[in-house]
């Protein structure tokens, strides 16, 4: 029997083990130990062998994206997004595992990434192109940190994806009440959740996992714990008096869940019933979480602060709330003042009259 492959006490699988570079190599084949599997458990160990020589010899011709994460990491402790950097790096490393530095060009990276870029069922993007161009950004400051260090002698060009004008669709407080009135007629439970979502601007899920645990009517608050953000940053919502409104008429109705349909948590929003009332509406092109965006719009109109906006929808970038800065422009009112020329006197009036 070959010594590379052997039984051992206690273990009802056949083992292999094999030493390469100075490296010893033993574990389980997963093969059941009968005589039958044997030349199974020895094609094994050979292939076994071969992908741990490719490994060596690929980390002899060159460093790994490991090496370049951990080059990256070590000198970017300080960066202010970092906990963001680590995440988005934990997906890359899934994706690039101990690939070779040598092997990264664009088409290559792009393929990693690509998936990024997809919707959920509710019609939120999850990951959009600026997403994506994220992640590309990423991997450019890792191989420049690799290049730095020496590990590779150039960075590859990435081209980012094209990135299409941001979508912002809102409806106006007309057409909301008439949509409300819709949803009421056979989709209660969707109009009250459509009505706080209004009030608040929270997104699909964490209306519709809203709990009583996580609401003070009191204090007029009600917070988002990190698990359930999409930030991953406990979140705060101040309750306004439409919010606090359709909580009251909430109560009862179940022990943990604030929205419920049939005595069970909501499923998901963009139901038939939900397709149906936007049509009876007169309303098209609207997704649900177009609701938000319509909060956002309603805010900036009525002279909320881009800042402000940024924190009571807990955006990260401000990049992200600049999308409704042309819904508003009474930041410059006294700056459009100062050009005023008084075409109203009476004196003006005259010698446009002359000039007749």
């Amino acid at each position: 029997m070959s010594k590379s492959i052997f039984r051992r006490q206690n273990s009802p699988y056949w083992w292999y083990r094999f030493k390469i570079s100075g490296e010893r190599v033993s574990k389980s084949t997963g093969i059941l130990n009968t005589p039958e599997n044997r030349e199974l458990a020895e094609a094994y160990h050979d292939q076994r062998k071969a992908e741990f020589r490719e490994k060596l010899k690929r980390v002899e011709n060159g460093k790994l994206w490991q090496h370049a994460v951990i080059e990256f990491s070590s000198k970017t402790r300080n960066k202010k997004d970092r906990d963001g950097d680590i995440q988005k790096l934990r997906f890359l490393t899934g994706k690039f595992h101990d690939e070779p530095l040598s092997k990264f060009d664009d088409k290559f990276i792009k393929h990693a990434i690509e998936s990024k870029v997809k919707f959920d069922e509710e019609g939120e993007p999850l990951a959009h192109n600026p997403t994506a161009n994220r992640y590309l950004a990423l991997i450019s400051s890792v191989l420049h940190k690799a290049k730095s260090a020496g590990f590779i002698d150039q960075v590859p060009a990435i081209e980012k994806f094209g990135e299409s004008k941001r979508r912002v669709r809102w409806i106006t407080e007309i057409e909301a009440d008439r949509l409300i009135m819709e949803l009421s007629k056979n989709a209660e439970h969707l109009a009250a959740m459509a009505n706080f979502t209004l009030a608040t601007g929270l997104r699909a899920k964490n209306v519709r996992l809203l709990t009583w645990s996580q609401i003070d009517m009191q204090r007029k608050v009600a917070w988002v714990y990190a698990d359930q953000a999409k930030g991953n940053d406990d979140i705060a919502i101040p309750l306004n008096a439409d919010a606090l409104s359709v909580l009251r008429g909430q109560i009862g109705k179940h022990k943990k869940f604030v929205f419920v349909y049939e005595g069970e948590p909501v499923d998901k929003c963009s139901t038939k019933a939900w397709k149906k009332a936007k049509e009876r509406a007169g309303i098209d092109d609207f997704r649900w979480h177009d609701l938000r965006h319509t909060w956002a719009s309603w805010h900036v109109q009525a002279g909320t602060s881009l800042q402000r906006l940024m924190e009571l929808g807990a955006w990260k970038s401000y990049d992200m709330v600049l999308r409704y800065a042309h819904l508003c422009a009474k930041h410059l009112q006294d700056d459009a003042e100062r050009v005023t020329r008084g075409i109203d006197k009476p004196a003006l009036q005259l010698v446009k009259q002359g000039t007749h």
